[in-house]
């Protein structure tokens, strides 16, 4: 396995010094593969926490599912607020007093 070095590093948002690093691989399964991106992960102190890697030929299908994922979420987040508005709506209803009919006798 023969690693290239970084070619684009990110911060990881909402994290103290973590980034994300960017690679190619050539040949990381051994002699006759090819390459990847590989991509890994660290939150800091230079601990690696994941890593994936991309075959480059699969690129297109990954960003692709990483845009449906993103899609995916925002569905995923309208519908949860969504019910908690229906069940607060709900516990609304049941705290309100209830009509009480009452018929009043003729003489």
């Amino acid at each position: 396995m023969k690693e290239m070095a970084v070619y684009k590093t990110m911060p990881l948002k909402e994290s103290e010094g973590g980034k994300i690093n960017f690679a190619i691989i050539e040949q990381p399964y051994g002699e006759g593969s090819k390459a990847v991106v590989s991509i890994c992960v660290t939150l800091g102190e230079s601990k690696e926490s994941w890593k994936v890697h991309i075959p480059l030929t699969q690129i297109k299908e990954v960003r692709q599912a990483l845009k449906e994922a993103k899609k995916a979420c925002k569905k995923c987040k309208k519908e949860k607020a969504k019910n908690k508005e229906v069940k607060k709506t709900k516990s609304t209803k049941q705290n309100q007093p209830k009509e009480v009919k009452t018929t009043k006798k003729q003489p």
